[in-house]
């Protein structure tokens, strides 16, 4: 596992950033990744979620204006990231794989979107969720049936 280093103003960003969602008093889950700071509301109210995702929005976007700030709307919540996206992490890990060797990414977010649009060519990128939405991945798969046949299958293809 690999880390990167946030520079010090993007701790700085999250760590207010977090204090500004808590002052909100909202009864969600916050959750404090390492270089997030994430806010669920799914399975929340339709009310609350839309509160949230309003508030939260307005509160968040200046610090992603910040350099090396991301943010990012996702089925059910909303991040501030620092650093790295999961596409630096698909390509980080292509470079280290021999040329021709079998990659798949499977996501169902769009957090995933970044690693779906690294991976290209170089792999199969997979969408599983049970409802389709406009996605860079080549392919779709609902779960669970889809994705076990899919992992089945790719289990004896790599053997």
């Amino acid at each position: 596992m690999e880390r990167e280093a946030l520079h010090a103003e993007q701790t700085e960003a999250l760590h207010a950033a977090r204090q500004a969602i808590e002052e909100l008093d909202m009864p969600l889950r916050v959750e404090e990744k390492w270089n997030a700071v994430v806010l669920h509301w799914r399975g929340a109210s339709r009310g609350l979620a839309e509160s949230a995702r309003k508030r939260t929005g307005e509160i968040l976007t200046p610090f992603a204006a910040l350099p090396g700030m991301s943010l990012l709307v996702f089925d059910g919540g909303i991040e501030l990231r620092g650093g790295r996206n999961k596409g630096d992490a698909v390509r980080l890990l292509l470079q280290s794989l021999p040329v021709g060797a079998p990659a798949a990414y499977l996501g169902d977010d769009t957090t995933d979107e970044d690693a779906f649009e690294a991976l290209g060519e170089e792999g199969l990128s997979v969408l599983v969720r049970r409802i389709w939405r406009p996605t860079a991945a080549q392919v779709w798969l609902r779960p669970p049936a889809g994705l076990r046949a899919f992992l089945e299958r790719w289990h004896r293809a790599i053997r």
